[in-house]
């Protein structure tokens, strides 16, 4: 039976070298940034990223999620795509599987996020407006769906 969670883990540069640590989180389930449990106790470390553990045919594999912001999010979405797939596998149907398809609103609040941490709150405002004005224009939620006459209206 395939695995119907994905752990989520802090690949991190110890003392006695890279090592893949059980995350570190506040009391109310966030994820606490750079830290990692240790003997049961929080310990920073400055130097990593996140990874999510998951199994593909039967193999294990570490996914590079990259920093804090959105680790959390994307560990539910492969949560459920894997109790999906189990799902369809014993009721002996399939998951078509099909690219990774871009939500134009995350990528948007994504790079608002980076202006910011850049100093640019007023180009973030400005972006702010226009891209959800744009999105709510052109009724397109994702980026393949997006068209040169959708963009020129």
């Amino acid at each position: 039976m395939a695995s119907k969670s994905a752990p989520l883990v802090f690949h991190c540069k110890t003392p006695a070298g890279w090592k893949r640590l059980p995350v570190a989180t506040y009391d109310n389930g966030k994820l606490r940034a750079h830290y990692a449990m240790v003997g049961g106790e929080p310990v920073e470390y400055p130097e990593g990223h996140y990874e999510l553990r998951c199994s593909v045919n039967g193999k294990r594999v570490w996914r590079n999620v990259g920093d804090a912001r959105n680790t959390m999010a994307e560990q539910k979405q492969l949560a459920r795509h894997l109790v999906t797939k189990t799902a369809a596998s014993a009721s002996a149907g399939t998951v078509v599987e099909s690219p990774e398809r871009v939500n134009l609103r995350t990528k948007s609040s994504i790079f608002i996020a980076r202006q910011i941490t850049r100093g640019k709150k007023r180009h973030a405002q400005r972006a702010t407006r226009e891209l959800a004005e744009f999105l709510d224009i052109t009724g397109v939620t994702y980026a393949d769906q997006l068209t040169e006459a959708a963009v020129l209206d």
